[in-house]
């Protein structure tokens, strides 16, 4: 979830707003670092959470698990309460979702908007996982087999249409020398280096006003 964090925030801002990008940093450190204290924990059908009293969410070891709990028996985080994790997950599916919706396509391609709508279909579907793991809909099976249907989708876009994970101006920007190789090697010099002739074909064919340069200054680029 934190690379799909990095991912949507990639999409929308060259400098992400403060906000966004601290309430991710933070939210995520701060899971990281109660994970290091979980300890061997059985997971009770209900648990007062934080400050919340409420039942287990999904967890494919329950009743067995892992967790931090209190002296005076309140779960902080466990495998059968995350509520800390399931809420940064939602966060984040919602930024990524928005991300794709709101893009705007520096090359659309046939290829480049199919690629974005099932990549908008695949952040759809994990929004619902991250929905149904949630406490109050553990009576739903096998939720992570949306998670394989995400990661499916995903890994077919990266394989198949690479450049469909260079959709907007500013992660083409980031990829700048990429770019600048692309357009001064020939499609076949690119094609055998990178493995991948739509990718090329993509990239030789942005020209280099819609994103900022000139030839002049896309020659001048030290990467």
């Amino acid at each position: 979830m934190y690379l799909f964090f990095l991912q949507a925030v990639s999409i929308l801002w060259d400098h992400p707003p403060p906000i966004v990008w601290y309430t991710g940093i933070i939210w995520f450190s701060i899971i990281m670092l109660l994970i290091g204290f979980w300890e061997l924990m059985v997971q009770p059908e209900t648990a007062t959470v934080l400050f919340w009293k409420m039942s287990h969410n999904y967890s494919s070891y329950y009743p067995q698990g892992a967790g931090l709990i209190t002296q005076g028996g309140v779960i902080i985080s466990s495998t059968g309460f995350n509520f800390l994790s399931n809420m940064f997950d939602f966060f984040v599916v919602a930024l990524l979702l928005y991300a794709y919706i709101k893009v705007q396509i520096v090359q659309p391609t046939a290829e480049i908007i199919r690629a974005r709508r099932f990549l908008i279909i695949a952040a759809a579907i994990l929004s619902i996982y991250t929905i149904i793991v949630l406490p109050w809909f553990t009576f739903i099976p096998l939720p992570n087999a949306l998670v394989l249907i995400t990661l499916v989708i995903v890994s077919y876009i990266a394989f198949r249409v690479p450049e469909g994970l260079l959709l907007s101006h500013v992660q083409i920007l980031r990829a700048i020398g990429l770019y600048k190789e692309m357009k001064v090697l020939s499609s076949e010099q690119a094609t055998k280096r990178y493995g991948s002739h739509s990718l090329v074909e993509y990239l030789q064919n942005i020209p280099p006003e819609l994103i900022g340069y000139t030839w002049e200054t896309l020659e001048q680029l030290d990467y």
